[in-house]
């Protein structure tokens, strides 16, 4: 009997989709298509928004992919369809909690709350799957980063002196953006950093044995908030 994994994986080979195609089309990394494939992800656990997508890019229903039946029409508003080009992927804009424990969520798809972003071009063949949006919040990084600005950010490349990075310290439940600037190692070998807000009236931040954390992500791009 075929499982909901051997319908999508199915009706993916049919469209000639990559699991990564896919994903892009549901708004999801195509990681996640592999779990939903493979049962990793029981169906039940998906996000309404993201299985719907997920159907109307393979020209199918949710009802026919979850128990093999109603597979001649289609459900759902196009309304709720997200539409990108060929060369373009989704990623999540998350918040500054859920930055800080990206790295340990293993299947982001299945978080409350995710706004997608389109990334076009060059840069969306550029991230990593584990790439995320982030709205910035607060003033610390004014007046290059000013409140609602998004910074598309990496957590596979690895930050260069004076790059902006979401870091996150172990005494913290919230991630922080911020320039970093590397200050060597201490006496153990372990990496001395600085993260410093580009505003004045805010502190240096200085990451070290004493004040442990680490950098989760390097920024690719930022986009700006423009008032009306």
């Amino acid at each position: 009997m075929q499982r909901f994994g051997d319908r999508l994986k199915a009706a993916r080979a049919a469209k000639g989709l990559s699991q990564r195609a896919l994903g892009v089309k549901a708004g999801v990394s195509g990681t996640s298509i592999k779990y939903w494939e493979d049962g990793t992800t029981d169906p039940e656990n998906i996000r309404n928004a993201a299985l719907q997508a997920a159907a109307d890019a393979l020209g199918v229903t949710v009802v026919y992919l979850k128990t093999g039946r109603d597979a001649s029409r289609r459900v759902g508003p196009a309304s709720s369809r997200h539409i990108v080009k060929d060369d373009a992927r989704l990623i999540s804009v998350i918040s500054y909690v859920q930055a800080g424990e990206w790295l340990k969520i293993s299947d982001p798809a299945n978080l409350d709350g995710l706004r997608p972003l389109v990334i076009g071009g060059g840069l969306a063949e550029r991230l990593s799957e584990t790439a995320f949006a982030l709205e910035i919040e607060g003033e610390a990084m004014l007046d290059e980063f000013r409140q609602g600005d998004i910074v598309i950010v990496d957590p596979g490349i690895a930050p260069l002196p004076g790059d902006f990075v979401v870091a996150k310290l172990d005494n913290d439940t919230r991630a922080i953006f911020l320039k970093y600037r590397p200050r060597g190692v201490d006496q153990a070998n372990n990496p001395v950093f600085e993260l410093v807000p580009l505003n004045e009236d805010f502190e240096i931040i200085r990451v070290s044995t004493d004040n442990p954390g680490r950098v989760i992500g390097t920024m690719m791009e930022h986009r700006r908030h423009r008032r009306r």
